[in-house]
């Protein structure tokens, strides 16, 4: 095996199937695999220069897709919770009456 700097094209092109797996397994039914792919692969991008190999690549990308994965979820979270605040109907009060009526 060749001392080569590790490519982003190389990652892809050799864990891609994998990330995808684990994004559909762990990400459950709802999830965009190919969003969080995009995700994922858009942090290896920033993130690769600083691989030092202290543990496996694998190891590494599965972090990395794990953090994702919570990310998405909280992103969730925040969306729903502002989709339920609009359409929750809030009574105003009567502009008429005062504190002493």
């Amino acid at each position: 095996m060749e001392d080569r700097p590790l490519t982003v094209e190389h990652v892809y092109q050799e864990h891609a199937t994998t990330i995808g797996k684990w994004i559909a397994r762990l990400g459950g039914p709802n999830i965009d695999v190919e969003d969080t792919m995009h995700n994922v692969f858009l942090t290896v991008e920033r993130e690769l220069r600083r691989f030092r190999g202290d543990a496996k690549l694998s190891t590494w990308l599965y972090a990395i897709t794990l953090n994702e994965l919570r990310s998405s979820r909280r992103r969730e979270r925040f969306h729903n919770l502002f989709r339920s605040a609009e359409n929750d109907t809030l009574e105003v009060a009567d502009s008429r009456l005062l504190p002493d009526d």
